[in-house]
């Protein structure tokens, strides 16, 4: 985000005719890999949304703090206006999010 790399968030493309979305986590340099099905990597082709948010930590039952305020902004999350067309075969699609 803002040039840097965002670790630990979750990256989800939904077909945009409906069906299975795929979903993979970024590592600590940004990149991420698709998963469909348990073992199936990948997507289905065709153009998709596209979902970026961080993965709330896990504060226990007992915790009673302020809720996890999700860094990455609304307009790429629950609000996402992005959208990839995957192609059949390997895919490179990147993301410059930014905080503004």
């Amino acid at each position: 985000m803002d040039g840097q790399p965002v670790k630990e968030a979750m990256v989800t493309f939904t077909p945009s005719d409906g069906g299975r979305p795929s979903r993979g986590v970024t590592d600590e340099s940004g990149k991420y890999e698709l998963i469909y099905i348990r073992t199936t990597k990948g997507a289905v082709p065709g153009e998709h949304r596209v979902m970026i948010e961080t993965i709330a930590p896990d504060q226990g039952d007992s915790y009673r703090g302020p809720a996890f305020k999700d860094p990455i902004p609304a307009k790429y999350n629950k609000k996402s206006q992005l959208t990839e067309t995957v192609e059949l075969g390997p895919n490179t699609l990147d993301f410059n999010l930014e905080k503004k």
